[in-house]
């Protein structure tokens, strides 16, 4: 093998290396545009919402089906065709189902992501007011159809959670304790734990949650997740 062949095959695999960077760049950000240097365009801290101009920007929304898709952008918000070309073909159109580790499908715009559902409400109705939070009624954490949301406090939000996994009872607050031989419930309102009393029967422990949950103001959905117990359809029904 003389020194030219030697030197064809270096720049062959030098051209894949390259290439693959530049897809693995392009994909990875999902959006590379021009104006990327000037630092203050679209700058956000972590945690903060995008506005709904940069939402509709980019996204096209179906708020009865809870559904959020890629629009087509211009070569032009991109460095080169190529760019371009690779992030159109494998977004363009395409609906966003990316789930971050604990399951909500995340936005993700300019190096910075934000939750669906908060997106989707923002498309719908606008801003969310500072502190606020939005909560999935049916605690399905990618169905964000805009009539299984609603904004909520803090307080509003821990009124309305899944059943803790490690609840063996299936009453939510209620746990029966070996060493008394009875059933004990109780309730957290306010981060202050709320001690309802001691039961001989888990009938008497559940109907005293019950009333404890109506007299807190807790959610009817909170520690039933009813669209479990249901004949399985599609996410969008299942509630």
């Amino acid at each position: 093998m003389n020194k030219i062949q030697i030197m064809v095959i270096h720049a062959k695999r030098a051209w894949v290396i390259i290439r693959f960077l530049v897809i693995t760049h392009a994909l990875s950000n999902q959006i590379n545009p021009k104006s990327k240097n000037k630092k203050n365009q679209n700058k956000r801290s972590v945690g903060l919402d995008f506005s709904i101009n940069l939402l509709e920007r980019y996204l096209s929304y179906d708020l009865e089906r809870g559904k959020l898709f890629w629009k087509p952008r211009p070569e032009s918000e991109f460095t080169n065709s190529f760019s371009h070309k690779m992030w159109s073909k494998r977004f363009s159109g395409k609906e966003i189902v990316a789930k971050n580790e604990s399951g909500y499908i995340t936005v993700r715009i300019n190096r910075q992501s934000m939750p669906a559902h908060r997106a989707m409400w923002i498309l719908a109705h606008g801003k969310i007011p500072d502190g606020l939070f939005i909560d999935h009624i049916n605690h399905i954490r990618h169905d964000n159809r805009i009539s299984n949301l609603r904004v909520v406090t803090h307080i509003q939000n821990q009124k309305n959670l899944s059943m803790n996994s490690r609840n063996t009872s299936g009453v939510n607050g209620v746990r029966y304790d070996k060493k008394s031989g009875k059933w004990l419930a109780s309730l957290c309102h306010k981060d202050k734990t709320y001690f309802l009393g001691s039961f001989k029967t888990l009938d008497e422990a559940k109907n005293v949650r019950l009333s404890a949950d109506d007299r807190f103001g807790f959610h009817d959905n909170h520690g039933e997740d009813k669209y479990l117990r249901q004949v399985y359809i599609d996410p969008w029904n299942a509630v």
